[in-house]
């Protein structure tokens, strides 16, 4: 079971409401987001996973990560539906047109760096999202674009190897 959450900035501002609710603070005031992330995982019981892209993609009927309705949404998908996991997703570029070496968004690297040190298993997906994670100094798997026209995805021995082996990293502690 796969339960999608809407983005990292709506996710950190309802996770924040939910703790004030149960009389925990903030994760920004009283809480790291450590010690927050840990609480919600033991309450969720599930893996929590974040696919981080570069750009939507031109086909997507909105701005968002991954869009459903995508080639590269379905895959991603695809390889975690098995997986009872709490599954977000981000760009490093709401610009369905950024050039593989776009600027980045300042807010998109902070809460990627700040879901980095939670209990989310970040997944890069692509060669250029990779790069800018590791020069980022974030910690994360690194899988090939999941898009159709990636020619990676055309030996499916292979294909099927780098998801086992992404759901082995993912389901470690």
């Amino acid at each position: 079971m796969i339960v999608e959450k809407w983005s990292p900035f709506k996710f950190v501002a309802e996770f924040d409401r939910t703790l004030e609710r149960l009389g925990l603070g903030t994760m920004f005031e009283e809480m790291d987001f450590g010690a927050a992330s840990e609480f919600a995982e033991n309450r969720v019981k599930s893996h929590m996973i974040f696919f981080v892209g570069l750009n939507p993609s031109k086909e997507s009927p909105d701005n968002s990560a991954f869009h459903p309705s995508t080639k590269s949404g379905k895959a991603v998908r695809e390889w975690v539906k098995d997986l009872n996991a709490f599954v977000s997703f981000a760009n490093l570029s709401n610009d369905k047109n950024a050039p593989p070496k776009a600027s980045l968004e300042l807010k998109s690297m902070s809460v990627i760096a700040m879901m980095s040190r939670s209990s989310y298993k970040i997944i890069s997906c692509g060669t250029v999202a990779d790069t800018i994670l590791k020069k980022n100094g974030i910690k994360h798997f690194a899988m090939p674009h999941p898009s159709g026209l990636n020619r990676f995805w055309n030996d499916k021995e292979k294909g099927d190897a780098k998801i086992k082996e992404m759901l082995e990293w993912v389901m470690k502690k």
